[in-house]
């Protein structure tokens, strides 16, 4: 398995591998830089958008976007939540597995800018700038985007990285065939509401050749409290595909896939698709308590993400994750 290449730890903190090292840098930079000016006020969570709706009423699917909601403040609790414990381990290694499937696809030339749609608060444009490479940042939601500007400026990747409020749905500002990679890492073909639609957009914008890689949720193992609290919940997941984020302030639609739906949707628009794995899958398997016990006994990240790349290899497993992983292709 190629080896990660991480950027400097922070010197207060025994050295790890894996993305951890990533994200410990960006959040101790910007814990630093706003101590004196963080504000009593600040929000709890994604503001309220819309009125609030059951998870079980079909007028949820007419709520407004929460994510298009969300401030500044909003995105850094976000990546808070991220980095905290248990999170944190459990994210670290789902990007270190992510980061064996994006490596062997990055050009060669670290001048071509490689585009990123929904992109958030800008984790993988970060890693990608940190390693050399010029990345098209763009996301619907402006307080994500001014999170990403935030960190890029804390770490002085603001020249390696340009930042545009786009929808994966609409790409009309880029031109038809003129990105070699694109990124749909954090499920946005899931949350933008027509996933046919942003695979035709993104299909368009890709050259001949080029290569679309990132992860959609799975419609089998998104059946637990936190998609599926109720009967009716399990039963619009399995036999729609639909689901809902818990809590009052997030009702936007998912739309969860089996894998051989999102395959068949996807070679439908006319990618040919090369790679499609699970993710989270010890997490899936083994469960958070023996996952926790993993790391709390300090068994390497490198060590997990081996297991994990092996068992994925396993076709029987592919709905077993949380989300699915894909690498596809534009034909010649």
């Amino acid at each position: 398995m190629a080896q990660a290449v991480g950027p400097e730890i922070m010197p207060e903190r025994q050295p790890c591998k894996g993305e951890r090292d990533l994200a410990w840098r960006v959040s101790c930079t910007l814990r630093r830089q706003q101590c004196e000016s963080a504000s009593p006020d600040a929000v709890s969570g994604p503001k309220a958008c819309g009125r609030l709706v059951g998870m079980d009423n079909p007028a949820a699917e007419k709520a407004p976007n929460p994510w298009l909601a969300m401030t500044i403040d909003d995105a850094r609790e976000y990546d808070e939540r991220k980095e905290t414990y248990p999170l944190r381990n459990h994210v670290a290694l789902s990007r270190r597995v992510a980061w064996e499937l994006i490596l062997p696809h990055l050009p060669n030339d670290k001048s071509l800018e490689v585009l990123e749609v929904g992109g958030g608060t800008g984790f993988w444009s970060i890693r990608l700038a940190l390693e050399g490479w010029r990345v098209m940042l763009t996301d619907p939601a402006q307080g994500l985007l001014d999170c990403a500007r935030e960190k890029l400026l804390a770490l002085g990747l603001l020249d390696k990285v340009t930042i545009m409020s786009a929808d994966v749905c609409d790409l009309s500002a880029f031109a038809s065939e003129s990105r070699r990679l694109v990124l749909a890492m954090g499920d946005p073909l899931s949350y933008c509401g027509d996933a046919v639609k942003a695979l035709r957009e993104v299909w368009r914008v890709t050259q001949a050749g080029g290569v679309l890689i990132g992860n959609v949720e799975c419609r089998y193992r998104g059946i637990d409290a936190r998609r599926a609290p109720s009967w009716s919940d399990a039963q619009r997941i399995l036999t729609e595909g639909i689901g809902y984020w818990p809590g009052p302030h997030h009702h936007l639609a998912i739309q969860m896939f089996t894998p051989s739906e999102f395959r068949s949707l996807a070679e439908s628009v006319g990618w040919q698709m090369q790679v499609m794995r699970p993710s989270d899958l010890l997490l899936s398997l083994v469960g958070r308590e023996l996952l926790n016990d993993a790391f709390a006994r300090g068994i390497d990240l490198e060590e997990l993400a081996e297991l994990e790349l092996r068992l994925g290899e396993d076709p029987s497993l592919l709905g077993a994750g949380t989300d699915i992983w894909f690498v596809m292709s534009k034909p010649r």
